[in-house]
């Protein structure tokens, strides 16, 4: 490992299971939204969909078609 990968956020690192487990502990929603439309692994996307707050982040993955889009739809809150 470089020394440079010490310092490099968590959800960057090379493995999924890392940075999924990094997710959680994201407060930035432009970062979760882009986890969640272009992490190569379906579980980190998941993981940044159920952490998404970001009430238009979510509605904007949900109008989508890939497979996030079903769980950003699950995640938005209804207007009741």
């Amino acid at each position: 490992m470089s020394i440079f990968a010490r310092f490099r956020a968590k959800w960057k690192h090379p493995d999924a299971e890392v940075r999924a487990a990094a997710v959680p502990g994201i407060s930035d929603q432009a970062v979760l939204e882009r986890l969640a439309e272009h992490d190569p692994a379906e579980s980190v996307q998941l993981a940044a969909v159920q952490a998404l707050t970001d009430q238009n982040a979510l509605a904007r993955l949900a109008l989508g078609s890939s497979t996030m889009a079903v769980a950003a739809r699950g995640a938005c809150r209804t207007g009741s």
